[in-house]
């Protein structure tokens, strides 16, 4: 019945987590869709992933558990000496293979056979890649143009571990940064922390446990991809820049796929999650617990789009 209507029941330390998407697709740069709040859960912080469904879900957790439940539980502290460890990676990243596409003159013999057999001998003034408008000898393969780029990424996981049998912490912290194939400077930005800290007393009967989560993610990736473009675009389409560097329109009769460019995405998204749990051993059997958690999710998305990403005959 809806689009989000399947989506499981999240659990993050004991503290319910939304799993529906957030943003629009009309203002989102994620290459168009809303991102995933889980986008914000480091994989590097996850110590177990537990899945629940039908009876065991909804027994505990009611029809919020109707379409099942997953239980992810963050990383510990460990008793011992204090241990640091840092991780580092980064790479690049290209398309592998484009797809075979018409040259130019394989493609202009297609376009003037369909033209015939529709019975059309005169060709429409805006067919300007087979009227003689577009040059018939220009050849330009569009997958290197659009996404023949080179993408890179890096990543940096750090983590800070130790304490004693009744006391110990865990501190971690992550950075990542990537890019795309795509022309223009585009990028996704993400780092955040994760604190644990838990405590025994010394009668082992009182025991606290905190844990957090706080995640700041940054994003400028076009609203559009433009791989289908690059598949769509003639082989004798004019070039994307003119002589002095600037966007061709080809005397208006060109749609420029990188006008697109001029105009501004960006989406910032901070999330915080929190938990803390309380428990008391009375002894004879009986044990009082209580479980206290808050989460904060936050995006703000914004698609500027100036006059200048479209075609000046519009006189926008």
């Amino acid at each position: 019945l809806r689009n989000d209507g399947n989506s499981p029941l999240y659990i993050i330390d004991g503290v319910p987590y939304s799993s529906q998407s957030i943003g629009s697709s009309q203002t989102s740069a994620n290459i168009p869709n809303p991102n995933s709040p889980l986008n914000s859960i480091n994989p590097a912080d996850i110590a177990s992933i537990e899945v629940l469904k039908d009876a065991d879900a909804t027994a505990i957790y009611g029809s919020r558990g109707a379409n099942g439940v997953i239980l992810i539980s963050t990383k510990k502290g460990r008793a011992g000496k204090t241990s640091f460890t840092a991780d580092y990676s980064s790479g690049i990243g290209k398309v592998t293979r484009f797809k075979d596409v018409l040259d130019t003159q394989r493609y202009l013999s297609m376009r003037r056979e369909a033209f015939a057999n529709d019975g059309i001998t005169q060709y429409p003034a805006n067919a300007y890649d087979v009227n003689g408008t577009w040059s018939q000898d220009k050849n330009t393969d569009w997958q290197k143009e659009l996404i023949g780029g080179t993408a890179e990424y890096s990543n940096i996981q750090s983590s800070l571990t130790g304490g004693s049998d009744q006391t110990k912490f865990l501190l971690s912290g992550n950075y990542s940064k990537e890019n795309t194939v795509f022309p223009g400077a585009f990028d996704y930005i993400k780092y955040g922390g994760h604190a644990n800290i838990s405590h025994l007393s010394e009668n082992k009967r009182f025991q606290i446990t905190f844990s957090s989560i706080y995640t700041l993610q940054s994003s400028s990736l076009p609203l559009r991809d433009f791989t289908q473009t690059a598949l769509q675009l003639a082989p004798n389409a004019p070039n994307i820049y003119d002589p002095a560097g600037k966007l061709n329109w080809e005397n208006n009769t060109f749609e420029n796929p990188l006008a697109i460019l001029n105009g501004q995405t960006a989406s910032n998204t901070d999330d915080f999650i929190a938990n803390t749990l309380l428990s008391y051993d009375f002894g004879y059997g009986l044990t009082a617990s209580g479980s206290f958690g808050y989460t904060s999710l936050n995006q703000k998305q914004i698609n500027l789009p100036p006059s200048a990403i479209y075609n000046p005959s519009y006189g926008l």
